[in-house]
């Protein structure tokens, strides 16, 4: 028997590539080349005949420069891609590609951009620009009416569309008028990204004084939902906790009939969606047991805070149900939401 068998490298398929359908090729007969140098060699150990070993030998030999051949043109595709990947970086940091941005001043608020010069931006100018000034979002959530909204996003390019999703998450997650399923997938990436920070502040938490202050501390329902909704499990309609409002769908924008909308009440609040047992239940049971089965779409709405009873009321007088405030400012709220949703669905009837 001759020496042992040798693996030879394999190729790197998986390793990300501009040039793709050269890549595969080149792969897919460097791993063909050593199979048959590895079954060459496992034949070199089967005979000892001088004349059969000469001939198996030539052919191996013949397979390893194939074999070199085949890596050399594999190193000049990668070589290929880097100078593709220094064009790319040269053009994405040209003046040409970096939107509108430049024109506003990044010190000074630009209380002045519209929905239409924000979709002329890209995906990193629009992070940019929102992360810099917050303000705007609340600004344009309000600028123009659902109907409105729904016309421009409709007059938008598929580009556009996915630059705002994935740069002005924030904005678009809550922007009335816009499809369902646009403000899901923006909500969806609104948890991705908050979930590191919620992650580590919630390992960094001190659990054996959590009577005292401890900034750190985060709710481990509120992480296990939000991990939720960034995996698709769960589907945000609504996510801003800092205003008190969430609204959870239930069912599928493309095959519903009807939509149905359940308001919880005075006990209502987000750690009631986030809980093990949340009020989101009713919703998706008639969603369910819809007939024909996907035929409803339901809203579990929560668009601000309620007085939200306890066992021990700090102050029941400003904070209880007969506080007709709490249901002064839900009214308008409510409202808008369902004017945003029948302006992005107006051919299925509603009921609350």
């Amino acid at each position: 028997m001759r020496g042992s068998i040798r693996r030879q490298q394999s190729c790197p398929c998986t390793q990300p590539g501009g040039i793709a359908a050269r890549l595969e090729l080149i792969c897919q007969q460097i791993n063909g080349a050593n199979a048959r140098i590895l079954s060459l060699r496992r034949e070199l150990d089967l005979w000892d005949d001088p004349g059969l070993v000469r001939g198996i030998e030539s052919r191996l030999a013949t397979m390893q420069e194939s074999l070199k051949g085949l890596n050399t043109q594999l190193e000049q595709l990668a070589n290929e891609r880097a100078s593709a990947d220094n064009m790319a970086v040269i053009t994405l940091t040209g003046a040409t590609s970096r939107g509108t941005l430049a024109s506003w001043s990044l010190p000074g608020a630009p209380g002045g951009v519209t929905l239409e010069q924000l979709a002329g931006m890209s995906e990193t100018d629009i992070a940019t620009l929102l992360a810099a000034h917050p303000e705007l979002t609340d600004k344009l959530l309000t600028a123009q009416t659902p109907e409105q909204t729904a016309a421009w996003w409709q007059s938008l390019t598929l580009d556009q569309q996915h630059a705002l999703v994935l740069g002005g998450s924030t904005l678009i997650g809550a922007l009335d008028g816009l499809p369902p399923a646009i403000r899901v997938a923006a909500n969806r990436i609104n948890a991705a990204n908050q979930l590191p920070d919620l992650e580590r502040r919630q390992l960094t938490a001190d659990f054996n004084h959590l009577a005292t202050v401890n900034t750190n501390f985060v709710d481990p329902h509120l992480v296990n939902y939000l991990r939720r909704v960034a995996d698709g499990d769960v589907q945000l309609y609504l996510w801003r906790p800092e205003k008190g409002a969430t609204i959870e769908m239930a069912g599928d924008p493309r095959t519903a009939k009807s939509v149905m909308f359940v308001v919880p009440g005075t006990n209502a609040s987000i750690s009631k969606f986030t809980s093990d047992n949340p009020m989101t239940g009713f919703a998706n049971w008639q969603v369910e047991r819809s007939v024909p089965p996907g035929s409803v779409l339901a809203f579990t709405v929560l668009t601000g805070p309620m007085p939200y009873l306890t066992p021990d009321p700090v102050d029941f007088w400003s904070n209880g149900p007969q506080n007709n405030a709490f249901a002064t400012a839900r009214a308008p709220e409510y409202a808008a939401f369902q004017k945003g949703l029948t302006a992005s669905l107006p051919d299925l009837p509603t009921v609350s």
